[in-house]
Order: C-alpha cells, then structure tokens, then sequence
C-alpha cells in the first residue's frame, strides 16, 4: 500500500528556473532534486497556470485563459459616448484604479476595445500574503475543495518569507499551498543583474531549507513545484503598429496581445486575408491556428478565446502591449523596489508564456518525503491535482484526467 501523506504542505514558486539551480547558489534545491524523488513537468501555452494546477482540468475546460472575444463584439454597432474619451484619458483612469484594487484586470485597454472582451484571470493570487482558498474555478473544484481543511498563500515579497518562516506549516490545516511569486517578479525586472538574481535564488533556497527542517518536525509532508522558468529579453517585437500599417479597419477585426502571446478575432474574410499575410512576415514569431493548439492539449471547440494566435520566439516580447501603461509602469516603480527597474526602462528584462517546447517552459516537482518515490519521470499541470490527492489518500474527481506521478 503506498504511504499516505496526513498533513500536506505544497511550497509553488513559479519561474524557479531549473537551468539556474546548482550547488553554489541553491545547494538545498540542488541536493533536493539529485536525491528525488522528482519530476520534470511539461507546461501549455500561456502564463496563468495555477488553476489548471489546482483543479487537474486543462484551459478550455476550466476557461481561465486570459481573455475572450464577446459575441456582440463581432456585430457593428454605433459609438458610444464614452467611446469620445481619448484612449490615453479612459486607459490612465483605468491603471489608477487597478493600482487601489489588484481585482481590477487589463488596466490599459481603450473603452471601445476592452468591452469587447471577457477577462478570465485567476484573480485570488493577488489578494496579499493570505488569501481564502478557491474551492472552484470555472465550475470545477480545486484540491481545496476535496480537502476542505486548506488554506492559501500568498507573497510577492522576498521579505514576507521571513515574516512567514514560523507561521508555516499550520498546525491546524492538512494541505496549505504558498505561492511564492517574489522569484518570478523579480526575474522580470532584474534578469539582467547577476548579483540580484543570485540573492533572490539563496533566499529561497534558505527559506525551503527551514520549511523542510519545520515540515520534519511538524510531520507535514512537502511538496515543491514550480511550473516554469524565465527567459532572459533579447529584444522587443513591435507588434500593434505593424497591425496599424496594414490599414484594415478596426471594426473589421479584435486582437489583444500580451507580452509573449498575441490572439486575433477577423470580422471580415478581406481582413482576415491581409492581416494573415501581414502577421505571418512579422519576425521572430510563430503563427498557430486552432488546430494547433490542440496539438498542445488546448482544446477549444470555438474561436471565443481567438481565432489566430502569434507566439513570440524565447527572449522577444511585444511591446508595447495591452498589459503596458506609461503611468501605471511609474507608479508600480515607485512604490515597488523589486519593480524599480521600469522607471528607466519599461520593458520586461525576463519572460515566460512562450511555445512549451522551449527549456525555459519546463518546470519539476519534488517531495521531499523518503518514504515516496516518482512513478513516472516526467509529469503535465494536470498531473499536480491528482497527485496532491493521492498523497493525501484522497480519491480525485472523476474530472481529473491527469495520474499521480508520486508514491
């Protein structure tokens, strides 16, 4: 019979990047995955992984996958009144309330454009250090919701760590998760700084030293996952005026591009052909179309979620893009020393999102638990949620189509 976790304690910290784990820098991590029991997990297309970590169900199942085109979008309609606010007015009154309420998402989109969508983003990793555990997300319950006794964290602080260092794990719950989303914030802004970075992967590695050390003490089983690394930035891609050059109507077609990844909706087969062509010579990219997303694992069965899709190669962004705004870059400057680089450049140093192929997609999972060991050597997103459970000895929902790979 395989052993049975009581009390478990998953620690995720996306953009734990594998390629830059070794003895001198992470020696804890280091010596965690020569030791195993561990695994290589393969990611999907995009960057908001977590609720299909939590619920063990794919994007065009849960549907929390960035944004989707509403059907009226696609019928000509006459201006409204707000339609007459200069985009640069309506985007800054935006940034200035997603700045007092996280909840708010997309800051920067005109008003004629951003009702056009639906935004679909896993919204309680913003909450602060403590969150309430999503028990369901998109109509699917989440290991939260098959263990009930659970709680949720959150930091994006490497300091918080040390506020949280004798609170972790709780005596009272038998699974917790703390996202650690510090590392990935900080590989954005400071990639191109050696000597930041390398503090930033000592103070976690020190951190998962401890937690392990209480964990024992504690018997609290734990689990480290991390989803995906980061790429350092090569250059930019400077996609909207290359769109605005091809001189088709806006009404004619929908897009909306996030830093790796662009996705467009055509209204009309005259736009849908130049905006093809003009799309497929934009260098260092990838054009997918539906069918090749299913390829991937991403499933959909319509074109809600886009209808075309321009991926970026490893080390390109788009800037600017439907995440940037002048102002709302300034203030998170300025109030954020982790985030103090993009007051004098705002361009990303390090990304992620890019095609999972690329070896900054790939992320591991380990538990440092003697007594487990890995069933398979490499595992996918929807593999997390039947493995928390099975470590646990809880059953999963019938949903839940991914295999635990530890035992």
């Amino acid at each position: 019979m395989d052993p049975v976790a009581s009390r478990l304690f998953v620690c995720y910290v996306p953009g734990f990047d594998r390629r830059r784990i070794n003895a001198e820098r992470t020696p804890f991590v280091e010596q965690l995955l020569a030791n195993g029991p561990a695994v290589g997990i393969e990611t999907l297309l995009g960057t908001d992984h977590l609720p299909t970590i939590l619920t063990g169900a794919r994007p065009h199942e849960h549907r929390t996958w960035q944004v989707s085109l509403r059907p009226q979008a696609r019928i000509p309609r006459r201006p409204r009144l707000t339609d007459r606010i200069p985009g640069v007015v309506s985007t800054t009154l935006q940034s200035l309330r997603h700045l007092v309420d996280r909840s708010y998402h997309l800051p920067t989109l005109p008003s004629h454009r951003r009702r056009q969508f639906d935004i679909h983003r896993a919204g309680f990793a913003g909450t602060g250090r403590g969150a309430r555990a999503p028990e369901n997300i998109g109509g699917y319950a989440t290991v939260f919701g098959v263990i009930p006794d659970s709680r949720f964290l959150f930091t994006r602080r490497l300091e918080h760590l040390e506020r949280l260092a004798d609170t972790v794990p709780s005596a009272q719950c038998a699974l917790e998760m703390l996202e650690i989303h510090a590392l990935d914030l900080i590989q954005h802004w400071h990639m191109d700084s050696p000597d930041r970075l390398g503090h930033a992967y000592r103070a976690v590695d020190g951190f998962l030293r401890a937690l392990r050390a209480r964990c024992e003490q504690r018997g609290v089983t734990l689990l480290l996952l991390a989803d995906h690394g980061q790429e350092p930035v090569l250059g930019t891609i400077p996609l909207i005026p290359q769109l605005r050059s091809a001189r088709v109507a806006e009404k004619d077609y929908s897009y909306f591009c996030e830093l790796t990844l662009a996705r467009f909706w055509f209204h009309t087969e005259e736009a849908r052909a130049r905006l093809t062509h003009v799309l497929r010579e934009v260098p260092r990219t990838r054009m997918l179309t539906l069918k090749e997303l299913r390829g991937m694992h991403i499933l959909f069965e319509d074109d809600g979620y886009g209808e075309l899709f321009l991926a970026a190669d490893p080390g390109w962004i788009y800037f600017p893009n439907d995440h940037y705004h002048p102002i709302n870059s300034v203030v998170l400057g300025l109030i954020d020393r982790d985030q103090r680089p993009r007051l004098f450049n705002p361009r990303h140093r390090g990304a992620h999102g890019y095609l999972p192929e690329h070896s900054c997609e790939h992320g591991f999972a380990i538990v440092a638990d003697p007594r487990f060991r890995a069933r398979h050597p490499s595992a996918e997103l929807i593999d997390m949620a039947p493995t928390m459970l099975a470590l646990m000895g809880a059953a999963p929902p019938s949903y839940m189509r991914g295999r635990a790979v530890f035992g």
